[in-house]
This record gives C-alpha cells, structure tokens and sequence, in this order.
C-alpha cells in the first residue's frame, strides 16, 4: 500500500489522519499487526503508533491478542466493514451462497455472520442489497429477532442455550423449540443455520420465501458449511512458500470448494482452528501438531480432533550469515543479532533451544536469547540485507527462493549444527532428524552442511468425511510427484493417528 502522505493541519485533525492511516492499513493490507512492524510501515514514530493503537482499541476498532502479541481487527471494526462492503473472506462465501439461494428460488437472501461473545447475527451480505423483506446490510439482529436468531440460537451448547432460554421472550423459545433440522420460520421468512465441523455456529441464511423453500435453502446451508469449514491454512509466504502455493493451485484445480489462505495465524491458532472446526486443514510443522495432540505448552488442552492427512516437505534448518563476515559457527552466534522468526514460531523455539545447548552458562544463554530479534522472515531478510541483523534462522524447504534472491544482494554462509549438538536435540525432540543441507542449492560450493530437519505436514479433524479427504491426498500427492519432492514418510513415533482415508 502507497504510504499516505501527510498534510498540515490542527493537532487534532492530524492526529484524525494518522489513526485513519493505522485503520487502512487493517483494511486494505492485513488483519493484524505488531506494533513495531506497523510503524516502519507507516513511516511513524513507534511511541505515536501505539498510543494510536490505545485510542482505537478504547474504540474498538481493534484488539489485542496476548497470545498472538498483536493487534487484530475490532468488532466495532467488523460492523463498520459490513456495512460498507468491505467484506471479509468468510464474508464473501456468505455473499456467494445468497446470491445462489436467490438465483434458485427467485427470492431475496441474505448471509448473516454469528457475533459470538455478544450472541448476535450481523448481516454481511444480502441478495438483492436493496431487498425490502429482509433486514438492512449491516444490521445487527440479536438472536431472539426472529426465524435467522432462532435457529442459531437451537444449535448453541446445552448448557448456553438452556440458559439463554431463561431470559429469551416466550416468541423466540417458541421459535427455536419449532426449529427442524436447522430452518426456523416467521414473519414470512425461513432462516437456516450455518455451523462448523463440530456443530457450533457460523452464521445463517436468511430466505424471503416460504416453508416449501426449506429444502433448497437447508441444502444452500450446508454447502455453504462445507466451504467455510473448507479452509486449508498456510503461511505461504512463510514455509516453503513456492510447493504451498504450487499445492494450492491443485487443490483449486480437483477441490473447488476449498481455498488455500494465506493465513496471518501463528501455527497454534491454525491448529485451534482445525481443531474447533473453523477451518478444514492446516500446514504446520509435526512438532507443532504432537504438542496440539497432547495438550502440552503453548497449547492449554489436548487437540484429540486431529488427524495426519500428509507429509508434503522436510524442513531443513537455515542459520545464514553474511559469508564475509567473522561469524563461522553456532557458538560465535551467542553474541549475534539473530532473527528466527515471530516469537510464536517453531523456529524461534528451536533456536532458543540451540543457543541454550551449546551456551557455556545460563547467563550467556539468557543473554543471547535476548538478543533474538522477533520479526516476520519476509521483514528479517530485509533488515538483514542492510546490516540490521548479523543472522537469519528458519524452518524452510530448501532451496528456499527468498535466500535465492537475497544471496544476489549480500553473500550468505550456511552455519553448521554441531553433530553432538544435533543428538542431544534430537533426544529431546523426536520429531527432528539430523540432516543436511546442500550449499549448491544457493549458489555455494563446499560440503553439505549439518542442520536439523523436520516435517511440514497437513493435518485435518476426525470430523472431515473420508471422500473429501482422500480426494485432497491423492490430488496432493500426484502434485509432489510432479514438482520432483522426494517420497516423505510419517515418522513411528509420532502419536498422532492417521485420518482414516489415508490409512489404506
């Protein structure tokens, strides 16, 4: 996005403008940033862009995630966005479905999104967007406002729903008892609910029309579940970027119905995602996806929902350094400026580890994991091009076309892992092997270089049906087949169950 430039003015219309700048780049770039990396972007001090922050997030025009450690869309944000057209991916698949609901039935339709911490629908799409039948685009509807709030309001949990009843008037807990297999009806209208892979919901469809439309608009319903609960999150400007994207023009190609996304989730929130049914698929690194198994730290509670679908790449650990420089091995990088990532990363936690295993002390290991630098690769490989950085460590299949294009802008050095270093890692971490990486995969000469290598593999839910599984696998597969990857195995020891489609 441009840069806006700045215009003279009151203190306070420029600071007006300057807020106006942090929204639109949450509108028109991403969904979510750090502090630091939002005020390179927009060329602001960082003190005056987190004091922006402050005042937008007291608006509610953004959030706080402590677990992401960024700042995300608002849901004051959200309902300005629906009102105005700006509508989100899952906005857009609403679009969709009622723009095909009304094309079938030749009756106005509208996609409402569920708003669950204020148990409220709020409608992002509507079909025709002047429809007078059907609730205003925009509009907030509380889940006792008729046949779209009762049928949501029929799938919340027992124990919710049940206490939401307490306080429903006596129309809504008559509206929702009449509720049958997931349409509601009233005030001439019938209402479908939208739910995820476990049950929970998403939103509803709302139809101008009469009962004898409840099949049509139930079948609307749930292929409108089935894309949204479709996704397939993936970094893909982050891990092996170039197969992820190259999969994901096959997947286009065989599975129309899904979408490869390039998510801004960290891999812990991809996993929830997959787990809670909000997204069909994710690509994550195996030991990301033992530790989502078993419940063990950063995640609070066991994933028991996963299920392995594929390996697609082994992922080799790069420590590059300027091969003009005086660092030569892991032991000169304890003094270093390094970057491994956003705190959140496997990466990051692998190298913390690696620095602690070849320290002398803990206080030289407590200071060299607090010279690690926490940014994004894509920003990483930028500072580390203009001197910024003395390293660069990540989890990538090599060779990785981002070191490719930086090596013709600085000389890169590939750090060795020491043999020892790698057992006692391994040890500690099955899912990692030690292996190598090819210096002629960037443009070097020498010997292979010494690193640790893991899996990046596609995990699913218990709840994805064995036909769109296997499909997915077996489109998948012949895509590795063609780019040349070489054939990948799950490892024994890994306690996560295979999805039963891939088992034969």
């Amino acid at each position: 996005m441009p840069r806006t430039s700045r215009r003279a003015g009151s203190g306070q219309s420029s600071s007006i403008g300057k807020a106006l700048t942090v929204l639109r780049a949450f509108m028109d770039q991403k969904e979510q940033w750090g502090v630091r990396e939002l005020a390179t972007v927009l060329d602001q001090p960082l003190s005056s862009t987190h004091w922006l922050l402050q005042v937008l997030r007291a608006e509610g025009l953004v959030e706080w995630s402590a677990g992401r450690q960024r700042y995300l869309i608002g849901p004051e944000l959200e309902r300005w966005g629906a009102a105005l057209g700006k509508l989100s991916k899952r906005h857009a698949l609403g679009r969709e479905a009622a723009a095909a609901l009304a094309a079938a039935t030749g009756a106005a339709c509208c996609y409402a999104a569920y708003d669950t911490p204020r148990r409220r629908l709020l409608v992002v799409a509507q079909v025709p967007e002047d429809a007078t039948a059907l609730p205003p685009l925009g509009t907030a509807l509380p889940l006792a406002d008729g046949p779209a709030g009762w049928a949501v309001a029929a799938l919340l949990p027992d124990t919710e729903r049940m206490e939401w009843l307490t306080t429903a008037p006596a129309r809504a807990r008559a509206g929702v008892a009449a509720v049958r297999a997931g349409v509601a009806a009233g005030d001439g209208l019938i209402a479908a609910a939208v739910s995820d892979a476990v049950g929970s919901p998403l939103g509803a469809l709302l139809l101008a029309a009469p009962p004898e439309q409840s099949g049509c608009l139930r079948s609307a319903a749930d292929t409108l579940a089935q894309r949204l609960g479709g996704r397939i999150l993936a970094g893909v400007r982050g891990t092996a970027p170039r197969l992820l994207a190259e999969l994901g023009t096959a997947l286009r190609e065989r599975l129309p119905e899904l979408s490869l996304e390039d998510a801004e989730l960290g891999n812990t929130d991809r996993l929830t995602a997959v787990e809670e049914g909000r997204a069909g698929y994710c690509a994550v690194t195996l030991e990301r996806i033992e530790a989502a198994w078993r419940g063990v730290p950063p995640f609070a509670e066991p994933h028991g929902r996963l299920r392995l679908v594929l390996p697609l790449a082994a992922l080799q650990l790069h420590v590059l350094v300027r091969a003009d420089g005086p660092l030569h091995s892991v032991a000169d990088l304890l003094t270093a400026r390094a970057a491994a990532g956003e705190a959140d990363y496997v990466t990051a936690e692998v190298w913390r580890e690696v620095l602690a295993l070849v320290a002398p002390s803990p206080a030289v290991r407590r200071r060299a994991s607090a010279r690690m630098v926490s940014l994004p690769y894509a920003e990483a490989n930028r500072a580390f091009a203009v001197g910024e950085l003395d390293a660069l460590v990540s989890l990538n299949a090599a060779p990785t076309r981002d070191y490719e294009m930086l090596g013709r802008e600085v000389p890169l050095r590939l750090i060795p892992l020491p043999p020892a270093l790698m057992e006692r890692f391994v040890a500690r971490h099955p899912t990692f092997t030690a292996g190598a990486i090819d210096p002629a995969a960037y443009g070097a000469g020498g010997a292979s270089v010494a690193t640790l290598v893991t899996v990046l593999g596609l995990v699913t839910s218990a709840t994805r049906s064995e036909s769109e599984v296997g499909q997915v696998a077996q489109a998948l597969e012949r895509k590795l087949r063609e780019t040349g990857q070489p054939a990948l195995f799950w490892p024994d020891s890994t306690a996560v169950p295979l999805h039963p489609a891939v088992k034969r």
